[in-house]
C-alpha cells in the first residue's frame, strides 16, 4: 500500500512540475520602412534647393539638374548598353567615384563576354528624405534575355557615390 501512496504522489509531483514549466515564447520582431517616390520629369527640379532671389543663382542651379539627369541617363545607359563586363566597367569607372568603384569592383577586368542591349525606362527620385538619391528603372535584353534592373543610386557632386543594382521579377 505504501508503494501504491509513494509512486500516486510521485506521479502527480512529477506532472506537476512538468505542468508549471514557463514557456518561453521567442519575440519576433518585423522592420518595415516605406518610402514614396515620384518620377522625374524633365523641367522639374532634381535635387533639393534653397529660395534664392539672384536670377543668375536660379540659372546655376538649374543647370545643376540638369546636370545630375545627364548623369543619371548616362550612368543607366551605361548599365544597360554593353559588349562585355570590361566594356561596361570602364564606362561606368568616368561616372563614379573612387569609393564607389571599389566597393562595386568596377575596378578589374573581366573575359566574360555578356552582351546587353537596353534603354533607360524612368527615373525616380523619393518624395521624402534625403534629395540626392535616386532609383533608375533599366529594361534590358542580357544574351537574348529580358532582364529588368532597379539601380538604387546615391550622388554626390557630378558622380554616382553609392549603388546598389537589383533584378526585378514579376511574379504573376
Amino acid at each position: 500500500m505504501k508503494k501504491i501512496v509513494f509512486l500516486f504522489l510521485a506521479t502527480v509531483v512529477l506532472v506537476g512540475i512538468s505542468g508549471c514549466k514557463k514557456e518561453v515564447k521567442p519575440k519576433v520582431t518585423t522592420e518595415s520602412s516605406s518610402f514614396s517616390m515620384k518620377q522625374v520629369e524633365d523641367d522639374e527640379k532634381m535635387e533639393s534647393t534653397t529660395e534664392n532671389s539672384s536670377t543668375s543663382e536660379i540659372k546655376e542651379e538649374k543647370k545643376n539638374n540638369v546636370d545630375v539627369k545627364s548623369l543619371l541617363e548616362d550612368f543607366g545607359d551605361a548599365y544597360a548598353n554593353y559588349e562585355s563586363i570590361s566594356d561596361r566597367n570602364e564606362k561606368l569607372k568616368k561616372l563614379m567615384t573612387k569609393k564607389c568603384i571599389e566597393a562595386n569592383g568596377i575596378n578589374f577586368d573581366s573575359d566574360v563576354m555578356m552582351i546587353s542591349e537596353g534603354e533607360v525606362n524612368s527615373i525616380y527620385q523619393p518624395m521624402d528624405g534625403e534629395k540626392n538619391q535616386y532609383a533608375i528603372y533599366l529594361i534590358c535584353k542580357q544574351n537574348g534575355t529580358e532582364v529588368r534592373v532597379l539601380l538604387l543610386v546615391k550622388v554626390t557632386g557630378d558622380k554616382v557615390s553609392e549603388m546598389t543594382y537589383n533584378t526585378v521579377r514579376q511574379e504573376y
